[in-house]
């Protein structure tokens, strides 16, 4: 029987991360930390994650994109 092998593809610091979304118009993953609001943005091209503090109480439980578009002038 063949055993199922997990393989750490970003290293990120977080207590409890959850809710990963492809952001199309961004073209990275995104992530939250349930427990310590922060909202995580990984940049496959580069390789680079960077994350910001979210002033939210926890526990939070989801993130949505959306693409905002302006009017032509």
């Amino acid at each position: 029987m063949a055993r199922d092998e997990a393989e750490l593809y970003i290293e990120a610091r977080h207590r409890l991360g959850e809710a990963i979304i492809w952001h199309v118009a961004r073209q990275r993953l995104m992530w939250i930390d349930l427990l310590d609001p922060a909202l995580f943005e990984h940049d496959l091209a580069t390789g680079q994650t960077q994350s910001r503090r979210l002033a939210l109480p926890p526990p939070i439980g989801a993130i949505a994109a959306h693409q905002q578009t302006r009017p032509t002038p």
